[in-house]
């Protein structure tokens, strides 16, 4: 099963802050369930790339399975490695906040290139996972709205 949303990611145009992120879509996400892991794929529009920016990871997401034993790997870039979580504790305090977009339960790529780096990409694939025995059972166990406001609508 695939299921292609777009997303309002905090991305950065090489030469200048984009100031109306709140309303274009510049990008999809492309989420597939193989093997009882997610295949992630990032396609943003060809002038835009996906940074590291201080935010707790290049992409937030959410769950709802609450356990925080999710990771992320299998970077198509090397420049982009790492992952995050709140631990399985969905509160404000233990989520991952990325500023105006709300508070999320994970991030992905907590290392990556910065502003001006000519190492960032418009297009990024990864697997989610589960640690242990544990494996998702359907792309719905990422599907959820941040919390503590924001303004990510439809957002994984």
């Amino acid at each position: 099963m695939h299921i292609r949303i777009g997303l309002h990611l905090y991305v950065r145009h090489p030469q200048q802050w984009l100031q109306r992120y709140h309303t274009s879509r510049f990008r999809t996400v492309e989420l597939a369930l193989v093997s009882g892991k997610i295949d992630v794929t990032l396609t943003m529009n060809p002038d835009l790339v996906l940074i590291n920016t201080g935010f707790p990871g290049t992409f937030g997401f959410n769950d709802s399975i609450g356990l925080g034993d999710i990771t992320a790997g299998s970077f198509s870039s090397t420049h982009y490695s790492g992952s995050a979580n709140n631990g399985g504790t969905d509160t404000n305090a233990n989520d991952l906040h990325f500023g105006g977009f709300g508070y999320f339960d994970d991030a992905a790529a907590t290392t990556g290139p910065h502003a001006g780096s000519s190492d960032a990409i418009s297009t990024l694939t990864f697997v989610l996972s589960r640690t242990g025995s544990n494996t998702f059972s359907s792309i719905q166990q990422l599907i959820e709205t941040p919390t503590g406001g924001g303004d990510c609508r439809g957002c994984f």
